[in-house]
Formats: C-alpha cells, sequence, structure tokens
C-alpha cells in the first residue's frame, strides 16, 4: 500500500493495486497469518486461564478434632483436576511455536 493510505481512507482500488505485491509475497503473508492466528488461540486460552483462576473458589468445611478446628478443602478432588487440566494447557501452550511472545 502507498504510505499514505489508512484504514480510514482505503478504497477498493488500493486492494487490487496490491495484488501483485500481494502474490509475490504469498509466502511470507502466509506466515503471518499463520503466526497471527497461534497468538489468537494461545490469548483466548490464556484469558480463559485467568478468568478459571480470578472464579475459583475455595469451600471450606470445619473438622473438629482434639478441640481443634481445621478447615478442609471441599470437592477437592475436583478442583485437583481442574488444577492438572490447566497444567497440561499451560504446558501444550509452551510447546507452541508461537508462544515465544507470551512466554513472560
Amino acid at each position: 500500500m502507498p504510505s499514505d493510505v489508512t484504514f480510514d481512507n482505503m478504497k477498493f482500488i488500493h486492494l487490487l493495486e496490491a495484488v501483485p505485491v500481494m502474490i509475490k509475497q504469498a509466502k511470507e503473508i502466509k506466515i503471518l497469518a499463520d503466526k497471527a492466528q497461534g497468538e489468537v488461540t494461545i490469548r483466548e486460552a490464556l484469558n480463559e486461564l485467568r478468568e478459571w483462576c480470578d472464579a475459583t473458589e475455595f469451600e471450606t468445611s470445619e473438622y473438629e478434632s482434639n478441640g481443634r478446628t481445621t478447615p478442609l478443602v471441599k470437592e477437592w478432588k475436583e478442583i485437583i483436576t481442574q488444577v492438572s487440566d490447566k497444567q497440561s494447557l499451560i504446558i501444550s501452550l509452551k510447546e507452541s511455536r508461537f508462544f515465544a511472545s507470551f512466554s513472560d
């Protein structure tokens, strides 16, 4: 695209004029599109993980023994299973070739 063309003033003719350049750079455009899609997938998965972390609450019950009261987490097996699932998700995300920009 010419340098004076922005999203606000772009016209269809600008796209038509750019077709020969896009054809020559089809491989680079495909690589860029694949990277963008991979990063979107990672971003969505990380957002879902963040939402799960923010929303998950521990329910406790009181256990009394020898005059001491100890809070116990209810449904701990389900929570451990969910944590394990989230760990698997993170491991699979880290193995993605698009994860480098999200590593921090």
